[in-house]
């Protein structure tokens, strides 16, 4: 709508890799949904909330 900023708006942005680490940055609630590594580190060193959605790969009975 006329006359409101990216900045007066609450976003919830959901990102996975590190390539979103601008939009997230950006958001008023940022959520790491099943992130790389990098991305993990960076929301848990700032306090954002991570999800992990999907179980990752059992190797232990891909043998």
């Amino acid at each position: 709508s006329r006359g409101r900023t990216w900045d007066d708006t609450i976003t919830i942005c959901y990102g996975d890799s590190i390539n979103d680490l601008p939009l997230l940055e950006r958001a008023t609630h940022p959520v790491v949904t099943n992130g790389d590594a990098r991305l993990i580190g960076i929301a848990k060193h700032r306090g954002w909330q991570t999800l992990q959605l999907f179980a990752a790969p059992d190797t232990a009975s891909a043998a």
